[in-house]
């Protein structure tokens, strides 16, 4: 009776903390959006970084589900009393909504890559077309007709909102927000400087493509230097993960033992606390600035 009644608890509660995230989704929506409109704000603007083509409310909403969804399965599998189960669904949650911001975070870096690796012949398409005699908004049209994504996307954003009234100079202004980096902030500097003094804006754009190119070879190159020592930092990382795996999948006494005892638990938590910490280390020791 007192096992079913650990087995059926977590689900009852589970069922109740839903139902009343649902009751206050619906009721209190409206102050909700009001009181946090900044914050939804940034939210949003970090999903249009990452190309999340999704509302910020249906990713909230399956943000929440999927952490009572993670909430019910480890209560079902640590079997922890009411009062532990209560107070552990903000750990749960913390840990769903830090894994979609370090998804996002990945997200945001991978499409920031592409978009400095196009960089290079983005300049030097607009520095031909300069050079041909079009004008700086003629030679953006090009680059979002013969350019893939994530250009051709940033470059439309720049063209659509200069067609609302704002200056070019502003609208690259705000794409050097949106795609943070040395590269862009040199051209839109260099561009603005341009058009504000003049001079030969296509010949700056020919060399500041030259120098993009020089940097990204030298980034290329400390890369190379360092990757022994990145995968080696990878395989330190995964090796305790992957041994005590191995160890719970052949020891079914030291597994249960460490799930569903008390001092078990403390064990977990002291040897994730380390192992993040370890992984942390090594990350923060392989970064480098070209």
């Amino acid at each position: 009776m007192n096992e079913l009644i650990l087995r059926i608890t977590p689900i009852l509660v589970c069922l109740i903390v839903g139902i009343g995230i649902g009751l206050f989704a619906y009721f209190g929506n409206a102050h909700a959006v009001n009181y946090s409109q900044k914050y939804i704000a940034r939210f949003s603007d970090r999903l249009d970084r990452a190309n999340i083509k999704i509302r910020t409310e249906e990713v909230a909403i399956g943000l929440v589900i999927a952490s009572v969804i993670a909430w019910g399965g480890c209560m079902y599998l640590l079997r922890s009393n009411l009062i532990i189960a209560l107070f552990s669904f903000i750990p749960c949650s913390l840990c769903i909504f830090a894994s979609f911001g370090v998804w996002v975070n990945i997200r945001i870096k991978k499409r920031l890559a592409q978009f400095e690796v196009q960089l290079e012949l983005v300049l030097r398409m607009m520095s031909g077309a300069i050079r041909s005699g079009l004008g700086l908004r003629q030679a953006m049209i090009m680059v979002t007709e013969e350019m893939p994504d994530p250009a051709r996307h940033e470059f439309n954003l720049v063209l659509l909102q200069t067609n609302i009234g704002m200056g070019i100079n502003d609208a690259l202004e705000r794409l050097a927000i949106r795609m943070p980096g040395h590269e862009i902030t040199m051209m839109t500097k260099s561009i603005a400087i341009q058009t504000q003094t003049g001079g030969n804006l296509g010949k700056t754009l020919d060399h500041l493509a030259t120098t993009i190119k020089e940097r990204r070879k030298l980034y290329r190159k400390v890369k190379a230097i360092t990757s022994e020592a990145t995968g080696s930092a990878y395989v330190i990382g995964a090796l305790p993960i992957a041994v005590g795996g191995v160890v719970m999948a052949i020891q079914p006494t030291v597994r249960d033992t460490l799930i569903q005892t008390p001092g078990g638990h403390n064990v977990l938590a002291i040897a994730l606390i380390l192992e993040g910490l370890g992984i942390f280390s090594l990350w923060k020791l392989l970064q480098f600035k070209v």
